[in-house]
C-alpha cells in the first residue's frame, strides 16, 4: 500500500538524486568558468590519454626535469616514460591512501603495492609533506621537499594527480622556484568535479596569485577533469 502510495504521490517520477545532479550542476558550472576566460575554443582531447599525449607530442617547450605526483598504478607515468624514452620519469605516492578525506573517498583510499615500471621511471615512496596522523607506516616524509634540495633544475613536466588542496599546495610551494615560464602543468582533478572549486583549482589559484605567475590554459579532457596550463611568467 504505501509503495502504491508513493507512487501516487509521484516519488518515481519527481524526486532527484541530490548527488548526481552535484555533477551535473559542477559541469555547468565548469563551462561557465570556460565562458567567462573564453575557452569555448580550447583543445578538447576528450580522455586524459588524449590530452596527455597531445601534450607531450606538441606542447613541451622546456628541457627539465618530468615529475608526477600521485603514481599510484603507473598507468600515467608509464605512459609518460613510454612518450619520453630519453627522459626519467619521477613518480611520487605513497601508497598509503589518501592522507584525507577526498569528496566520498575516506583517508586510506587508494591504498596499494608499488607498481611495476619502465626502465626510465623513478619511483619515490613517501608523504609530499607531513606524514598524515593515522599513518602507521616507516616511509618517509617531506619527500617533494628533499627531492626539490637535490635536484635545482626547472621542470618541464609536471603532472598533478594529488586530488586534495593541501596535497596540491604543498608540491606547488616546494617547486615554485622551479616552475618557471614554459613549464606545463597537468592537473588530473582541476574542475568538473562538485568541490573542484575546493581543491586543485584552488591550490593553483593561489599559487598564482602568492608567486605573481601569469599562465595559459592550453587543453583539457572534456569527458573527465583533466586540465593543462602553460606558465608565461
Amino acid at each position: 500500500e504505501n509503495s502504491e502510495l508513493l507512487k501516487g504521490l509521484g516519488y518515481n517520477t519527481d524526486v532527484m538524486n541530490i548527488k548526481r545532479m552535484s555533477k551535473d550542476l559542477a559541469t555547468q558550472d565548469t563551462w561557465r568558468y570556460m565562458q567567462s576566460k573564453d575557452l569555448e575554443d580550447l583543445k578538447d582531447c576528450v580522455t586524459d590519454y588524449d590530452l596527455y599525449e597531445w601534450v607531450v607530442s606538441t606542447q613541451l617547450n622546456n628541457s627539465g626535469l618530468v615529475l608526477e605526483f600521485g603514481t599510484a598504478t603507473g598507468r600515467t607515468l608509464n605512459q609518460f616514460a613510454h612518450w619520453l624514452p630519453h627522459n626519467t620519469i619521477h613518480g611520487f605516492d605513497s601508497w598509503q591512501g589518501l592522507p584525507e578525506k577526498f569528496n566520498d573517498l575516506p583517508a586510506g583510499h587508494f591504498a596499494q603495492e608499488l607498481p611495476e615500471v619502465l626502465s626510465n621511471c623513478k619511483l619515490i615512496q613517501g608523504w609530499f609533506g607531513a606524514r598524515p596522523a593515522q599513518d602507521q607506516s616507516s616511509i618517509p616524509e617531506f619527500t617533494a621537499q628533499t627531492f626539490a634540495n637535490e635536484h635545482k633544475e626547472p621542470i618541464a613536466l609536471l603532472h598533478l594527480d594529488a586530488d586534495l588542496y593541501s596535497s596540491t599546495k604543498t608540491v606547488l610551494d616546494v617547486f615554485a622556484k622551479q616552475i618557471v615560464p614554459g613549464t606545463v602543468i597537468l592537473f588530473n582533478e582541476y574542475w568538473n568535479h562538485p568541490t573542484w572549486l575546493k581543491h586543485e583549482y584552488k591550490a593553483w589559484q593561489e599559487h598564482v596569485k602568492t608567486f605573481g605567475r601569469d599562465y595559459e590554459y592550453i587543453g583539457y579532457a572534456s569527458d573527465h577533469q583533466e586540465v593543462a596550463i602553460r606558465v608565461t611568467k
